[in-house]
């Protein structure tokens, strides 16, 4: 065998010899023998281009046989891992002391080198928390790389779920799957996702306020539900209305208390934590320089006198009445 460049390998198939370059020696008696069937193929290590070469037959006294060869080796493809989605994987969100539902994406390779090897995925989580498996194998989940064998330069597309585990505490989570083999560039498919306190939801359920009157008491409570531990309460937005303040406390309830002293309408935000977990609620207080109602007049601790309420001065009652009394005295004389 002749092979320019080197690249060509052959073998005697019909006496199940191996590929090689070497000779290949038929023995022959009585003056014959069968017919053998010769192989000729490219090498492995066949780089890419045009190939020429030949295969010289000799013996046995006869004139000698030449088998013109020819050929090409194209460049080989890319050596790639695709992951399918791209981008960030979420991971949904659990309660902490049970395990989560599970993400998932697939990878699968092509052009790998060499022709035969494996794939492996690591597992990262900041904090630990997240585990995996491969699915389409039946794996179990874990924090152990994942290996996946491949033969033939690629492998099919391959299920790989994240999910928190049961042992995960409550709070914000970061990581990363890299996938790495092959020959191939390697890939990393980012993760994120969210642990709840195992105390449910936090959420502030008061949805309103009452308004309030300036110089008037004013008390109003705030509650919450879910989350564990002590509470944090703050105005993460906006301000309260001058004269109020937010009590704070470090239970499922606060309270806004005070008395008003400016009137106008003052748009805030009441902010709750609990642990890892925090819930905000908008609210809007308007308050008014009176409470709206009618006046009354009447003595007022031990003084006497005339107190009105509703924003009408006394002043104006006092010469209405004078007016009244002037009225009546006129009435009298003329009747006399």
């Amino acid at each position: 065998l002749t092979s320019t460049p080197a690249g060509i390998q052959f073998r005697n198939a019909t006496a199940s010899g191996t590929f090689g370059t070497g000779n290949i020696v038929i023995a022959y008696t009585g003056g014959a023998f069968a017919a053998q069937t010769i192989e000729v193929r490219f090498a492995s290590t066949a780089t890419a281009g045009s190939y020429t070469g030949s295969v010289a037959i000799t013996g046995g006294g006869a004139t000698a046989v030449n088998v013109p060869l020819s050929g090409t080796v194209n460049a080989a493809g890319t050596p790639t891992l695709t992951v399918v989605p791209g981008g960030t994987l979420t991971v949904p969100t659990t309660t902490a002391g049970t395990a989560g539902t599970a993400a998932s994406f697939t990878v699968s390779g092509s052009n790998l080198t060499p022709a035969s090897g494996n794939v492996t995925l690591a597992l990262t989580s900041t904090p630990a928390g997240m585990e995996f498996r491969n699915a389409t194998a039946s794996g179990a989940f874990g924090t152990g790389n994942i290996v996946i064998a491949y033969t033939g330069g690629a492998f099919a597309a391959q299920t790989i779920e994240v999910r928190f585990a049961a042992t995960a505490a409550a709070g914000s989570y970061t990581g990363s799957v890299a996938i790495t083999g092959g020959g191939a560039t390697a890939v990393n498919v980012p993760l994120s996702g969210t642990v709840n306190a195992a105390g449910g939801t936090l959420t502030i359920t008061t949805g309103t306020l009452p308004n309030g009157v300036v110089g008037t008491p004013y008390n109003a409570t705030i509650t919450s539900t879910g989350g564990t531990g002590t509470h944090s309460w703050t105005v993460s937005a906006g301000s309260l209305p001058p004269g109020l303040s937010l009590t704070g406390g470090t239970t499922a309830t606060t309270s806004i208390s005070g008395t008003p002293t400016t009137a106008g309408t003052f748009n805030f935000t009441i902010q709750v934590t609990a642990g890892a977990q925090t819930d905000t609620q908008a609210y809007s207080v308007t308050v008014t320089t009176s409470g709206g109602g009618g006046g009354t007049i009447g003595g007022g601790g031990g003084g006497g006198g005339c107190s009105v309420e509703g924003g009408v001065s006394p002043w104006y009652l006092l010469a209405g009445l004078a007016s009244l009394m002037v009225l009546a005295l006129r009435r009298r004389r003329q009747a006399v």
